[in-house]
């Protein structure tokens, strides 16, 4: 994973697409600022860690298309 940063609000996103995502436009879902990727570590996910929220798993995100 790796880490965006807004440049208007400085909310923070995560995406394993950071890099794709900005390079095709893709704006803070906060407040609509541009996104630039963050130049410390990625962030990872161990393959074993809990879920917060059983019922969650495995049901797609409801966007707006």
């Amino acid at each position: 994973m790796e880490r965006m940063t807004c440049t208007e609000c400085a909310a923070e996103s995560f995406s394993a697409a950071a890099k794709t995502l900005i390079e095709h436009g893709d704006r803070c879902p906060v407040c609509g600022g541009q996104l630039v990727l963050e130049p410390r570590e990625p962030v990872t996910v161990p393959a074993d860690a809990p879920a917060d929220d059983a019922e969650a798993v495995g049901r797609p995100l409801d966007r707006e298309r």
